[in-house]
């Protein structure tokens, strides 16, 4: 794997007169989410990783201009599933493959991206909470620990613990609404988001 991202780095090197977007910071940007994306078509960790480093790699050769792209993520994620498709067909039987081709259109790559993108975005405003709630977070969300458990292991109030979630909580809905907010997303993905807030009490 390392050395296909040194490979990457390299012809981005050489091309990077010929191709406007820097397809090396695009990779590193993009990667996990289409990683996980093919993971889900392929069935397989080892040939997700392959699939998505030889399709960039196919973008440097080619010396695609990103910058021409309307919606880079799309386009990425149409690109990886093709290259999915055409592995998958090489490299298992036709009996067994049959029923999984015939599923890769019904699999979403925006919801894929943006279940990866919740979960990050996630992270980033847990990370940002004062330091006792973020701890009071973690351990009912986490650890799975009733608040009665949690006050017992902090010795601090009930109450604290519940004022707590419930700034937390506030403080994720808010942060996710608002990222989202000012974006066209479609109304399926707006559910998928509210799915996401409800797993955490957030709504």
């Amino acid at each position: 794997m390392a050395s296909k991202i040194r490979k990457i780095s390299t012809l981005s090197n050489l091309h990077e007169k010929d191709t406007p977007v820097d397809i090396e910071q695009v990779y590193r940007k993009y990667f996990d989410r289409l990683f996980s994306y093919a993971r889900i078509i392929c069935d397989s960790e080892e040939l997700a990783k392959d699939v998505v480093s030889d399709f960039f790699d196919r973008l440097l050769k080619n010396k695609t201009d990103l910058s021409k792209v309307d919606n880079v993520e799309v386009y990425l994620a149409v690109g990886v599933k093709n290259l999915c498709i055409q592995r998958l067909k090489k490299s298992l039987k036709v009996k067994q493959n049959a029923v999984l081709l015939t599923t890769v259109d019904y699999i979403d790559p925006q919801q894929v991206l943006l279940g990866k993108e919740l979960k990050a975005l996630l992270d980033k405003i847990v990370n940002e909470l004062p330091d006792q709630c973020q701890l009071i977070f973690r351990m009912s969300k986490e650890q799975g620990m009733t608040n009665r458990e949690i006050a017992d292991e902090l010795q601090i109030g009930l109450g604290t613990v519940k004022t707590q979630l419930i700034r937390a909580q506030s403080k994720i809905r808010d942060g996710i609404t608002s990222h989202y907010k000012e974006r066209n997303i479609k109304r399926s993905h707006w559910r998928l988001i509210g799915q996401f807030l409800l797993n955490f009490g957030a709504i």
